[in-house]
């Protein structure tokens, strides 16, 4: 609202220095001065759900872990999986709320526009699938709440900590290339590196679509979650 308010607007509300985004994106100024996490807070939270009980309900795997810790199956980076973190209404309620926003070709972030900070949007050739993000009238559905609420709980971490849910569509033939997803040009940005992904599978397949960790080895099969 701020970046793309109308220069009337900015006169009116004195918004317009927040064009800038080394203002607008001032940690002091957004009091984001603390970090969400310190060192070993990763691997105290995958030890958690793990081997704590009330995480027991989600199902949880253990697929890969560092020296193979609580019975992984791989030695290296934390990747687990929960087979039962949905129910039917929940999922329901994703796939309506990308019907708000609708479905678009997925894109990669381009150069910075200006001195707004925003990015322009580049049609991605490394990825294929169809983009819906889940703003407003989807965040406001009782079931995208719900598990917006359980996400927190579990992680720990706060709503405003991260991104909005963006909800993929691939298609037969469609696919997302090697990458990585965090990259060092944001380590100086209020956000910081992006420590945790975490999927949700709204459906099952019958071949194909796994998620792949392709320095680990290790194949994921999407399953509906819930």
């Amino acid at each position: 609202m701020i970046v793309n308010c109308c220069k009337s607007c900015d006169d009116a509300e004195g918004f317009g220095n927040l064009i800038d985004s080394e203002v607008r994106c001032d940690p002091e100024r957004l009091n984001a001065t603390i970090p969400a996490w310190k060192a070993g807070s990763l691997d105290e939270l995958f030890s958690e759900w793990a081997t704590g009980d009330e995480y027991r309900q989600y199902q949880p795997r253990i697929v890969s872990s560092p020296n193979k810790v609580h019975g992984a199956s791989h030695d290296g980076p934390w990747v687990m999986t929960f087979d039962a973190f949905l129910d039917d209404f929940e999922i329901d309620q994703l796939l309506k709320g990308a019907e708000y926003g609708g479905f678009e070709r997925s894109t990669d972030q381009g150069k910075v526009v200006g001195g707004s900070g925003e990015m322009q949007k580049v049609t991605s050739s490394t990825r294929t699938s169809s983009n819906a993000w889940c703003r407003t009238e989807c965040e406001s559905l009782p079931g995208v709440q719900s598990v917006t609420e359980r996400i927190e709980k579990v992680t720990g971490i706060p709503a405003n900590n991260y991104e909005s849910f963006q909800i993929l569509q691939y298609q037969q033939g469609q696919f997302y290339r090697r990458h990585h997803d965090s990259s060092n040009v944001n380590s100086k940005k209020v956000a910081g590196h992006r420590i945790l992904t975490f999927f949700l599978y709204l459906n099952d397949v019958e071949e194909g679509g796994e998620t792949r960790f392709t320095n680990l080895d290790i194949s994921i099969s999407p399953k509906k979650v819930g």
